[in-house]
């Protein structure tokens, strides 16, 4: 699925993820969302720009919509999220990464020529 940056901004403004930096750096958030008139999704949403919406993919839904929802719940929806990409951890090799290139270059790559030949079968 996919989510406005400004719809993640706000939902990430009062959690610990506030404390990671700039916050461009998220790209996506692991999310369960509970809506009694969609039902219960669970997945990936990627940050998209152009949208206004969340916006969930049919392979998320996980349980239908409720049968009998609750007027008072119908237009209501809550979001748990449960990781935010890129992690910590991915943040830190890749500072490291950066701060240690490496001083042999990158391998070659493997030529067909560094390969026999198969004999073709009689």
């Amino acid at each position: 699925g996919f989510i406005p940056y400004s719809i993640l901004a706000k939902l990430l403004h009062s959690t610990k993820a506030s404390k990671r930096g700039p916050e461009p750096t998220v790209l996506a958030v692991q999310v369960r969302v509970l809506a009694p008139s969609l039902g219960f999704f669970k997945g990936v949403l990627m940050v998209k720009r152009g949208i206004q919406r969340v916006q969930l993919t049919p392979s998320m839904v996980k349980v239908p919509a409720s049968q009998h929802p609750d007027p008072t719940l119908r237009d209501s929806a809550i979001i748990v999220i449960k990781q935010i990409h890129p992690t910590l951890k991915n943040l830190a090799k890749g500072d490291y990464l950066v701060a240690h290139p490496r001083t042999t270059g990158v391998p070659n790559s493997v030529t067909a020529r560094e390969f026999p030949r198969e004999k073709p079968i009689p």
